[in-house]
């Protein structure tokens, strides 16, 4: 729950973590990082200010894949039945399957950019 609850005091019960072990991994990106992170399976999917939307594999820390949209991707995704969702400043939703190769948008006005009716 985020912030310990439903009204997001901030105040978590129960004992955290007594020990810090170090850093498991850290990903380098072309730029800044303000996308919340959102695990998936063994994913870590994370957007960047490089105009790069990434999926990492969540125990090592290495890249899965990455996907070039036209501007910077600050929100936090959503995955819903295999589907990562998030916006781009280039005005696009993008929905890309979890497995990658292939990718859809929809222009965030009335037309669709394949030319066919609004999804």
């Amino acid at each position: 729950m985020f912030r310990g609850g439903p009204r997001h005091l901030g105040v978590y019960y129960g004992e955290g973590p007594t020990i810090l072990h170090g850093i498991s991994w850290k990903f380098h990106t072309a730029g800044e990082v303000v996308s919340s992170p959102v695990l998936s399976g063994a994913t870590l999917y994370v957007g960047s200010g490089d105009h790069y939307y990434y999926a990492l594999d969540a125990a090592r820390g290495s890249l899965k894949w990455k996907f070039k949209t036209g501007g910077r991707v600050s929100s936090t995704p959503a995955v819903v039945d295999s589907v990562v969702y998030f916006l781009s400043y280039d005005s696009y939703v993008y929905a890309i399957a979890e497995k990658y190769p292939f990718a859809s948008s929809l222009e965030s006005s009335a037309r669709n950019p394949r030319g066919g009716p609004r999804a």
